[in-house]
């Protein structure tokens, strides 16, 4: 948050942009924080349609972005500190793959290997 907001006091509107299932994770999580503080904070979500946000950041259609950006990590580690965007790590999370009995995929043991092994 910027330095000397108080949420509790100050009424302000923030544009985030995420994809549905960072949304779907996130906002409950957010949204209670936020009734909590009783922040007068007004939140939209918009979807987010690319893995860089960069451009909607930076022409002020968002405030924050929530997500898996890669890309925007190396690319901020290469052109190192420019003031306009920070990244932050929220959370780590591992993806998984469920699928039927049987299927022929379940056996492969190239794929279970690397499954297993949190690659």
């Amino acid at each position: 948050m910027p330095q000397g907001f108080d949420a509790g006091t100050e009424e302000r509107h923030f544009t985030l942009v995420m994809t549905d299932s960072t949304a779907a994770l996130f906002v409950p999580v957010l949204s209670a924080a936020l009734q909590r503080e009783r922040a007068q904070v007004d939140l939209q979500v918009v979807g987010l349609g690319t893995r860089d946000p960069r451009p909607m950041l930076e022409r002020g259609d968002a405030d924050v972005a929530v997500g898996f950006f890669p890309e925007v990590g190396a690319a901020l580690s290469s052109e190192g500190d420019t003031g306009m965007t920070r990244l932050e790590a929220l959370f780590g999370c591992n993806y998984m793959c469920v699928m039927r009995r049987g299927h022929r995929l379940a056996s492969t043991r190239p794929w279970r290997d690397s499954v297993g092994s949190g690659e």
